[in-house]
């Protein structure tokens, strides 16, 4: 049921193929069984596997997010290599507790809008493989979380994943 699982059943769903998604229970694992060849591949994070995509230790095949990456600009996207509507990617958010007023909402909404259209901010983010959305907006985010939650509920009853 971890993210990288859920990427795994997404590519199987929509492209309409079978594998086996193996369990890790963690990144190092799968990274030393993907870079001695004991696993045929892995879906992960851009930023964990870029360095080991520049040292020639694995080769990249394509991206999950529905953009290309900066960090990746010449691997294609899923989508793009014949994955109809492939998108699975880390996202973050800010959050405050329920309840917290407006007016605060507001300014912490403000802040870190700010924050994230300074050049320096948007060139360092680039440097790690992090690509804000178009819409960094409170409403947006609410919107995008909403529509995650239904996409991923969904994959998880189709593919009968149980919690452990």
């Amino acid at each position: 049921g971890a993210a990288s699982h859920l990427a795994g059943e997404l590519l199987k769903t929509l492209a309409g193929v079978d594998f086996e998604v193996v369990p890790y229970r963690g990144t190092p694992q799968a990274v030393t069984d993907l870079t001695a060849g004991r696993v045929d591949f892995m879906v992960d994070s851009q930023t964990l596997l870029a360095p080991l995509i520049a040292d020639g230790r694995v080769r990249g095949l394509a991206v999950t997010t529905p953009v290309r990456s900066r960090l990746l600009p010449t691997l294609p996207t899923l989508h793009e290599a014949g994955v109809t509507g492939y998108d699975a990617s880390a996202w973050q958010a800010i959050y405050v507790p329920a309840g917290t007023p407006l007016a605060v909402r507001q300014v912490l909404e403000e802040a870190a809008l700010r924050a994230l259209a300074d050049p320096a901010t948007q060139r360092r983010l680039g440097e790690i493989g992090v690509d804000p959305f178009a819409d960094n907006s409170a409403a947006a985010a609410q919107a995008y979380l909403a529509a995650e939650v239904t996409k991923w509920a969904s994959l998880v009853r189709s593919a009968g994943i149980r919690g452990g």
